[in-house]
């Protein structure tokens, strides 16, 4: 997947870009915004993307400025400038810091960013090719920040984590810096379209509208504190900040109005959509946010799977049931790719499900959403799996139809199924493993390795070197080892090149450790063998 920012100080231009189309399909991830050069350099560092789109006129540190820093701090990204008619001057002198193109706001259109990101990639595939290295990889395979964060926020609402370090490994994970300060849970919900019509959309379309109004919450509470928000349901958000002033029971009440205005006049300004916005009072402890996520009034519809006719009751219900050990389990084998490890993950949930009399329905469902947005991750980092996946929004729709304990069994052994036949089929095996030989076969010679052949046909290294080891009875650097010495045992009988030139013909800087594997595999020095 190709990792893309957007910096640009308008938000309707950011929101604009990332909502313009589902870009996973195109195998792009929106990874990043900024609304300046500053904060959208630091955010380079850590996130390493791959292209950044950048504004020219911005305050704090303008495009120019940004394109001119990174390139001295010797980060890897390429640049395309987003400018307007009269920007001429500053785009000629972006090119010359080595930007890739410039696109005129005026006529952004989707295919034609689609294209100009391809050729990009195209040129980006070249480079890595052409070094051979392990970096690339690192940067392509880490976690989808914004997928881990909503994660990350929708466990700690559904309260998955049953203890501090647990929370504090995903928040980490997450890479949120929220403080046990202040926190409140911001609940919002659209209510109808400009012309009074249902917001519901086809799919395409809502996921769209979803995650760009979910953008512009997250950008609105920056103004009042560290946080971020994750899609609930279709229309319906959740954020948790950790505000920057201490509410008072004399200050809450304005302060809260403020925020309540803010939020419904922007999305209506943007958007056209009214909402409903629910605002709890603070606390100062995580572990008490999912005890006043079941309280919000806004999701108190039947439909809700955190629904709270008697919530205080429910409360103390639910505490009786944990299960984010479990849980926590199945996303780390996915996480990892320890794929044979699946059945006992999946099983001890199972089990402890079953041991349990009766489990509120609304725990249950929690669970089962929880469980795809983990195999949803699973599937965004191997993307080749994603044309044997039946969508989230299949399986989400079987969750309505769940209504007893054992239907929600029923449908986690079902998830379980799915995602195992699609794992473990072989269909699928063979294509990938040629591919990766041919590529091995044309470079061998240089500095390959598991994660860079990974990454060339677009896999997790964890879940590549599973299949690899599946299909060929080895390992990869056993595989690796063997081809460079059947092809120097070629040099050595064929012509009368030097050990240290076929060492260096086959991969191996160091003739010394070549004439070490050589002997290894072969039982006799290249000298021997050569005579």
């Amino acid at each position: 997947m190709l990792k893309v920012m957007i910096v640009d100080d308008e938000i309707l231009t950011r929101i604009g870009i990332a909502s313009m189309c589902n870009w996973n399909e195109h195998g792009i991830i929106i990874a990043q915004d900024a609304d300046n050069g500053r904060d959208a350099l630091e955010m380079a560092e850590r996130e390493q993307p791959d292209i950044i789109l950048t504004d020219i006129k911005m305050p704090v540190m303008n495009g120019i400025e940004l394109i001119r820093e990174a390139k001295k701090r010797g980060l890897k990204s390429k640049f395309v400038i987003l400018s307007a008619y009269s920007e001429f001057e500053y785009v000629r002198e972006g090119m010359k810091l080595g930007a890739e193109d410039y696109l005129l706001k005026l006529e952004l259109e989707p295919d034609k960013l689609i294209q100009l990101l391809g050729r990009i990639a195209e040129k980006i595939c070249m480079e890595r090719d052409a070094s051979h290295s392990a970096g690339p990889s690192k940067k392509v395979y880490k976690m989808n920040y914004e997928h881990t964060r909503m994660k990350c926020i929708y466990n700690i609402l559904t309260g998955m984590y049953e203890t501090a370090d647990m929370l504090d490994a995903a928040l980490k994970k997450a890479g949120l810096t929220m403080k046990p300060e202040n926190l409140v849970c911001i609940a919002v919900q659209s209510i109808m379209a400009e012309d009074g019509s249902d917001v519901s959309h086809e799919t395409d379309m809502q996921f769209s509208l979803d995650n760009a109004i979910l953008r512009a919450l997250n950008e609105l509470i920056r103004n009042y504190g560290t946080g971020c928000g994750c899609v609930i349901r279709k229309n319906a958000y959740c954020m948790v900040v950790s505000l920057n002033s201490v509410i008072t029971p004399a200050f809450g009440t304005s302060y809260y109005l403020k925020m309540k205005t803010d939020i419904t006049k922007h999305i209506k300004n943007t958007f056209g959509i009214n909402l409903s916005v629910y605002i709890t009072n603070p606390v100062n402890d995580f572990s008490k946010l999912s005890q006043i996520f079941r309280q919000i009034p806004i999701f108190s519809d039947p439909q809700n799977a955190f629904a709270a006719n008697n919530p205080i009751q429910k409360q103390e219900n639910d505490l009786h049931f944990s299960f984010g050990t479990e849980i926590s389990r199945i996303d780390e084998v996915l996480s990892c790719s320890r794929i044979d490890e699946l059945n006992p993950a999946f099983s001890g949930l199972i089990k402890k499900i079953g041991e349990h009399g009766a489990i509120p329905s609304r725990v249950l469902h929690g669970i089962c959403h929880t469980l795809i947005h983990i195999v949803d991750s699973f599937i965004s980092r191997n993307s080749y799996l994603s044309a044997n996946w039946s969508r989230s929004d299949e399986l989400l729709s079987l969750i309505k139809d769940c209504k007893t304990q054992e239907q929600y069994l029923s449908y986690i052994r079902l998830l379980y199924e799915r995602l195992n036949q699609m794992v473990n089929s072989d269909k699928n095996y063979k294509s990938i493993i040629i591919k990766a030989k041919k590529f091995i076969e044309q470079n061998y010679q240089k500095d390959i390795s598991l994660e860079s052949t990974a990454l060339h046909i677009n896999l997790s290294p964890a879940y590549f070197s599973r299949l690899f080891s599946r299909e060929t009875g080895g390992s990869f650097i056993d595989y690796l080892t063997a081809l460079r010495v059947e092809h120097a045992r070629e040099y050595l009988k064929n012509t009368n090149k030097k050990v240290h030139e076929i060492s260096e013909l086959v991969g191996y800087k160091n003739p010394y450790y070549f004439s070490r594997i050589f002997k290894k595999i072969t039982g006799v020095t290249p000298l021997e063998y050569r005579k």
